[in-house]
């Protein structure tokens, strides 16, 4: 894990792909999105901002 001044980069796991995949289909978003809602769940986010409607959704609340 890298940090930058308030900004956290996470390195993805195998575990991330395969959530990544189920979304996909659960929540009707595409890989890209299903990628940073993986990661996102995984470090217990409650938030994403994002100005991408297709959070809407998801379980976590869209800011932006």
């Amino acid at each position: 894990m890298t940090r930058l001044r308030g900004l956290t980069f996470v390195p993805l796991e195998l575990e991330d792909y395969l959530d990544a995949r189920r979304a996909m289909d659960m929540h009707a978003i595409d890989f890209e999105d299903a990628i940073h809602l993986a990661v996102a769940m995984r470090m217990g986010a409650s938030g994403i901002v994002t100005n991408d409607r297709d959070f809407d959704r998801t379980p976590v609340i869209r800011t932006f």
